[in-house]
């Protein structure tokens, strides 16, 4: 299957920006495969596991609204724009929705080394053409693979944290 250039970035679009400089602390942390699960309304398709959306993701801290600041490689569908983009890793707030439902699976305990190459894995990672299955969650396994390669995380770590991903089911609205 084919991907996109410029990992999906659209002509002419600015890019997107996080919430707050991108300060990652010089200490171990955990980063985490972390799922917001999709919402599952009375009426419309029938949402599964695989409508969730997934992201690497590691806390750094606090934003000056109270907010954790949270460091996320992930791929957004931006509005109006017809496939999924890669804009590179990004430190946003969590909000206050996101942290009541999103699960976060703990792959491994990083140093800021390991996080930056994990990031540098994210951030060159591209994205395909749609084709109406292909989405973030295979994206983020794609990242993962490539973590393995480079050493960063073992195959035991990430079957262990996707296996419990692939259980998160929709929320209930």
């Amino acid at each position: 299957m084919p991907y996109l250039p410029n990992l999906g970035r659209p002509q002419g679009m600015p890019p997107r920006m996080g919430v707050m400089n991108p300060t990652d602390p010089n200490m171990n942390l955990v980063v985490t495969l972390t799922v917001c699960p999709a919402l599952q309304y009375r009426t419309g398709p029938r949402m599964t596991s695989r409508d969730g959306h997934w992201m690497l993701c590691w806390d750094i801290g606090v934003t000056g609204t109270g907010h954790t600041a949270q460091r996320r490689c992930h791929i957004v569908q931006d509005p109006g724009v017809p496939h999924l983009t890669n804009w590179g890793v990004m430190t946003d707030a969590v909000t206050p929705r996101e942290e009541t439902s999103k699960v976060a699976i703990p792959l491994k305990v990083m140093t800021l080394a390991q996080r930056q190459a994990l990031e540098k894995i994210a951030n060159n990672a591209p994205v395909r053409v749609p084709d109406g299955k292909w989405n973030c969650q295979d994206w983020c396994l794609e990242v993962l693979q490539q973590a393995v390669k480079q050493g960063l995380l073992s195959a035991s770590e990430v079957k262990a944290a996707t296996g419990e991903a692939w259980n998160v089911q929709p929320i209930h609205a």
